[in-house]
């Protein structure tokens, strides 16, 4: 239910109309100025509407008016219905007296509306329509939200939508994409009770516009929020008390929230899963994730492939991270061009695939030594592109387990300062280098011993006229290009 903030003409079917001639009933005390506009006492009224699931008589909103509000002391308020099923009805507000009140208010109840599956939208002329399904295109204010009675997900809205209800009923559970694609949506939404949700997965997706309140929004049973705000490109609110204990996905929660860097540090993430793109390209992020108790939890976490990805800002705490169950980080830091904070602590035990991990991670130099489950690279099978254009880079990874990798191709490819001895590498599985050292121009260790007897490709493997030929590997294919 929404205020329509405009003239309106009346649709013919008023049932009565009573004036507020005086505040003696109202109880107000306050002199007030001239001029005053009515729709000012538009959220108040709005609220007392909604305390009623059966229809409001004309005569009982004036006597709640008169207990619960200070409000101008010369209005008149009608009724009628605004539908031709009578199922809404529409309270139209006006001075009586418009040399001290100015404006029209109009607003709308539902019948029954914890229990209306139907979505109420007006027309252009403030006339409402049920519909069993979402709003047409072009609709600009929805009144009621309905929701698919089997799967209790709210209907999406119409991508031109300006207005929604101050309120959703208590029937809803899911409301997965309800404002994708909307992108000028940015109404009020701070009053809606969210207790019962349980999936927000894409629910402002590239809703371009929308950066309302949402800090006193109950998230208490939301499971799944992945891509909730991805391409949210103006969302940069408050939401750092959101309680995200029953959370299992955040893939893509933030990805391409260019805006988007508040406080999030004592989020529950205990129980998720998967943060896959997570903060990919939200250019501005840069807050610390600390672990502490169930606040940024990541003991569940399988999969972190590209969550740091493109953010160029960058630089938290995520020093004590449990990464255990990890398998999948690649493209983890790739193009986060300002992160250099000390991970070696991380336990990679689990991760198959380290794919462009810190590609173009420009300041990143941090050592990586394997030690125990910290740095553990045994199981991982792709280290392609690892490094590659990190231009800093120039840590301890000398103790890794290689002995499971098949691709290592542009690993250090522009990694013009990296020269740590990695002689102890075990490469006998390895059948791609192709480029892995070109542009590398500080390396210089003797790689001489690496088993290279697999590799299939290893065109372009460096172009670093100082590095020996005797000390690169024997390659023993046709067509080497080194």
């Amino acid at each position: 239910m929404k205020k329509l903030i405009s003239l309106l003409g009346g649709l013919g079917l008023i049932a009565s109309t009573i004036s507020i001639t005086s505040l003696a009933v109202i109880g107000c005390s306050r002199s007030l100025p001239p001029k005053i506009d009515i729709r000012t006492i538009n959220s108040a009224i709005e609220q007392i509407i909604l305390t009623k699931e059966e229809f409001w008589t004309t005569q009982e909103l004036v006597e709640k008016i008169g207990q619960e509000l200070d409000v101008p002391n010369a209005m008149n308020i009608s009724e009628e219905f605004a539908d031709t099923e009578k199922k809404v009805k529409k309270f139209t507000f006006t001075p009586t007296d418009y040399s001290q009140y100015v404006g029209q208010l109009s607003l709308y109840q539902v019948l029954n509306k914890t229990t209306e599956n139907h979505t109420v939208f007006l027309d252009d002329l403030g006339k409402a329509y049920l519909i069993a399904e979402s709003a047409p295109d072009k609709t600009k204010e929805i009144i009621h939200i309905g929701w698919d009675t089997e799967t209790r997900t709210a209907h999406k809205m119409p991508s031109d939508l300006m207005f929604a209800p101050s309120y959703i009923s208590s029937n809803i559970k899911s409301l997965e994409n309800l404002f994708s694609g909307v992108a000028e949506f940015n109404d009020d939404l701070a009053s809606w009770d969210t207790s019962q949700i349980e999936n927000m997965a894409s629910m402002f997706n590239g809703a371009v516009e929308f950066n309302q309140d949402l800090i006193t929004w109950n998230t208490a049973n939301v499971q799944d929020m992945s891509n909730m705000f991805n391409s949210a490109i103006a969302f940069n609110s408050d939401i750092s008390n959101w309680n995200t204990g029953k959370v299992t996905t955040m893939e893509g929660m933030f990805q391409s929230a260019i805006a988007f860097n508040s406080d999030i540090l004592t989020w529950n993430t205990s129980l998720v899963k998967n943060m896959s793109f997570m903060f990919s390209q939200a250019i501005l992020f840069n807050q610390n994730l600390t672990t502490s108790d169930n606040a940024w939890n990541t003991s569940l976490v399988e999969d972190m492939n590209h969550m740091f990805n493109s953010a160029v800002s960058f630089n938290g705490d995520i020093s004590n991270w449990v990464t255990s169950n990890v398998t999948n980080m690649s493209f983890m830091f790739s193009d986060s061009v300002s992160f250099n904070n000390d991970i070696s602590k991380w336990d990679t035990s689990r991760v198959e695939n380290m794919e462009s991990m810190f590609k173009q991670a420009l300041f990143f130099n941090q050592d990586l030594k394997s030690e125990g489950n910290a740095w553990n690279t045994a199981r991982v099978t792709n280290m392609s592109n690892m490094f590659n254009s990190a231009i800093k880079f120039n840590g301890d990874i000398s103790s890794w387990n290689t002995t499971n990798v098949n691709n290592m191709e542009g690993m250090f490819n522009y990694a013009i300062l990296f020269n740590k001895d990695i002689a102890s590498w075990e490469t006998q599985t390895v059948m791609n280098m192709n480029s892995m050292f070109n542009g590398a121009l500080s390396f210089r260790q003797n790689l001489s011993n690496w088993e290279v007897s697999q590799i299939q490709n290893c065109t372009d493997f460096t172009n670093n006229k100082n590095w020996k030929q005797p000390h690169q590997p024997n390659f023993k294919i046709n067509e080497q290009g080194n």
